[in-house]
């Protein structure tokens, strides 16, 4: 399948973040969406970061040679480390909601909201990727949080529009905290990740804050998102508004892996959770098309609800998640959280279900990798 735009991203990676050297599909394809969502080269994926649509461009193209793109899986630079940060909080009694009536629900409501139009498709984000710092007992998790904007044209001829700022690492929870402050109260931390070839590279995290980054570029063959292939602004408004026939449409593009590593096995409800996701948070579907995706996904046997849930801005959402095998015996779970009442999603987390070698010092439940969508809507214009 040819995608000229991932290719001028491949041209532009370190040597040693090569797409085709031999690692793992987990690692390649992190490294692959770092690159797609702006990377700076100041952060380490922890997570599985399974493809959020968020335009093909990310931050843009050129920035991406400076990028030293992250790869995924975090390694203490000594010790073992004993901890994660919990998930979204769940709420007494969440259970009783089921993920089908949830998701019937936000469809319901999304059908009532009316379409609209604008110059610009403007969404605003806080990333959020959880590791662990430290050694032995005196371990603790930090989270690297950093603000994103994106304004996707709706003309061809327009240009895109990004705005990110790197807002630095922090201790997490309390016992983080007192951890932190045991150990010092450092500003910065070094950890290792994966550089390929079984190889790992040091990496610096700093609590202080990053220069703004605003970057603008034309469109690449007027592709806007990636969809399990790059797709237009045209072809994302005519998307179908039947959950059937949206479903068939998304399926002409699943070849039985995932929608990025070609050498990561995905089963078809898997990969039209992964695709669905970003389309209910980030692209710019209609409303009816927003609720088609809800209903598809309420179709899926294999998602589930994990009930009421606060988000990590307090926001009170219902979770609905799909776990699937992950390496060295990891069990990890891709979640959505939606607000059924307003038709729309909240964001979304990956979250480590089952300890693993893999993720030392991680313990079960804990968050690696979230997204908090702030707002999405349109808009007459973007900074100049």
């Amino acid at each position: 399948m040819k995608r000229d735009a991932m290719e001028m991203l491949m041209n532009a990676r370190p040597d040693e973040l090569d797409p085709n050297a031999p690692v793992d599909a987990e690692t390649r394809e992190r490294e692959m969406a770092r690159a797609k969502h702006g990377a700076h080269g100041t952060t380490t994926v922890t997570a599985p970061a399974r493809r959020r649509v968020r335009p093909v461009w990310g931050l843009g193209l050129a920035g991406v040679a400076a990028a030293a793109v992250a790869a995924a899986v975090l390694v203490p630079m000594s010790g073992d480390g004993g901890g994660g940060t919990p998930a979204a909080k769940k709420h007494d009694g969440s259970q009783s909601l089921d993920g089908r009536t949830v998701l019937l629900t936000a469809a319901e409501t999304a059908d009532r909201q009316p379409a609209a139009s604008g110059a610009f498709w403007h969404v605003t984000r806080l990333n959020r990727q959880y590791m662990r710092v430290g050694s032995g007992a005196m371990s603790y998790t930090v989270v690297d949080e950093q603000r994103d904007e994106s304004w996707t044209p709706n003309s061809p001829t327009g240009l895109m529009v990004a705005r990110a700022q790197q807002l630095g690492a922090h201790p997490v929870t309390d016992a983080d905290k007192a951890m932190w402050r045991k150990a010092g109260s450092p500003t910065s931390w070094q950890v290792k990740i994966p550089a390929g070839n079984g190889k790992y590279k040091p990496l610096s995290l700093s609590t202080t804050p990053g220069k703004v980054r605003i970057t603008r570029q034309g469109l690449p063959k007027g592709a806007v998102y990636w969809l399990g292939r790059n797709v237009t602004m045209k072809q994302v408004k005519a998307l179908p508004s039947d959950p059937k026939t949206l479903k068939a449409e998304l399926l002409r593009w699943y070849q039985g892996h995932g929608t990025e590593a070609v050498d990561q096995k995905s089963t078809a409800d898997e990969w039209l959770f992964d695709v669905a996701r970003g389309l209910v948070t980030d692209m710019a579907v209609s409303p009816k098309v927003r609720a088609a995706a809800f209903r598809m996904l309420a179709g899926l046997p294999s998602v589930a609800s994990l009930g009421k849930v606060t988000d990590d801005r307090g926001r009170t959402g219902v979770a609905i998640a799909m776990t699937r095998p992950g390496q060295a015996g990891a069990a990890l779970q891709s979640r959505l959280i939606i607000n059924p009442s307003e038709g729309r999603a909240l964001g979304s987390q990956d979250v480590l279900v089952k300890q693993s070698d893999r993720y030392p010092g991680v313990r079960a439940g804990s968050v690696l990798f979230s997204i908090l969508i702030n707002s999405h809507e349109w808009t007459a214009s973007a900074p100049s």
